[in-house]
């Protein structure tokens, strides 16, 4: 239409991948009713927008770095500039958090690390945070390979 591209729009997709959340030493369970454990995406070309709410089911001793596994999409770099980063809220977690919390996203990886920002690898510890009943939400976007 008006002379635009379509190329873009005939690589569209959108769906749900499940996902776990992951800790450096102990185990993080999330509920899988009403799509508690279900992150949607829509992807367009070598671009995934995503979100997801999740709640916690159950811990057994969550430690260190918290982590999310499961995005649908491997991660690219395109522009040469490193980690992709998100929005992630925690409610009813054991404390108050505080602010500046970030999900990053590696060159090449489908999981991300959750940490305060400025926090170096594995130098997180909001897994220590997470309870029963927790509810993490997350939302972004980041780049793929392009078809």
């Amino acid at each position: 239409a008006g002379g635009m591209s379509s190329e873009l729009l005939d690589d569209y997709e959108e769906g749900t991948a499940t996902v776990a959340f992951t800790a450096g030493s102990g185990s993080i369970t999330i509920g899988s009713s009403q799509m508690q454990d279900k992150l949607t995406y829509v992807k367009i070309g070598g671009v995934v927008h995503f979100k997801g709410r999740f709640t916690v089911g159950s811990i057994s001793s969550p430690s260190s770095e918290l982590g999310l596994s499961g995005l649908p999409f491997t991660s690219a770099n395109p522009a040469g500039d490193a980690a992709q980063v998100f929005t992630v809220y925690f409610e009813n977690a054991v404390s108050a958090i505080g602010t500046d919390i970030i999900g990053i996203l590696g060159d090449g990886q489908s999981a991300c690390s959750i940490r305060r920002s400025g926090d170096t690898d594995g130098g997180g510890t909001l897994a220590n945070m997470v309870d029963t009943g927790t509810v993490i939400i997350i939302s972004g976007t980041y780049f793929t390979v392009a078809p």
